[in-house]
């Protein structure tokens, strides 16, 4: 285990990131402020570096400073309502829907940052909200409950296929890469 609250720990890190061509973070914030490894940070000590930090609730704004899991969020935006009722909410099925998600958008995030940078050079930030996922479901369940004139509950409580096409991910990924 890395202990970045030593000399010794900390140097390992600054090794190690000075070889990465990602780095990945998943703390609340103030966590990476602490150890003196903010996003501006990890890119002027490795230049042309991806980094990748997922949040529970973006990194401003009144909960930014939330820790969060998927379970929050899905409670926190009404997703268990509608697998359940607002009487008895239920969690999804799959139980950590919005974490996987939030992986797979960060995990796009990373690779269209990965082209750009072998395109243009330069060093890329991708940002990803487990509440804004949560948000995000919410969207595809009621977009699919209204094509199919059902109420958004009657979608959740049946297994469905989420059509993605591939406009949609490529307006995901070009928002998820911003250069730094």
């Amino acid at each position: 285990m890395l202990e970045l609250g030593n000399k010794e720990g900390h140097a390992k890190f600054h090794d190690l990131l000075s070889k990465a061509d990602v780095f990945v973070s998943n703390r609340r914030k103030g966590w990476r402020e602490r150890f003196n490894i903010t996003p501006e940070e990890t890119i002027k000590l490795r230049p042309g570096l991806i980094d990748t930090q997922i949040t529970w609730a973006g990194e401003t704004g009144p909960w930014s400073s939330r820790v969060g899991f998927d379970i929050t969020a899905t409670l926190a935006w009404g997703l268990d309502n509608i697998e359940g009722s607002d009487e008895k909410p239920a969690h999804p099925s799959i139980y950590v829907a919005c974490d996987y998600v939030a992986g797979w958008l960060a995990t796009c995030g990373i690779l269209s940052a990965l082209l750009r940078r072998a395109k243009e050079g330069g060093s890329y930030r991708v940002v990803v909200s487990l509440s804004r996922t949560a948000l995000c479901f919410l969207s595809w369940a009621s977009s699919i409950a209204t094509s199919r004139q059902k109420r958004p509950a009657q979608m959740m409580n049946t297994s469905i296929r989420i059509p993605i096409h591939s406009s949609s991910i490529r307006q995901w990924v070009a928002i998820a890469a911003s250069r730094k």
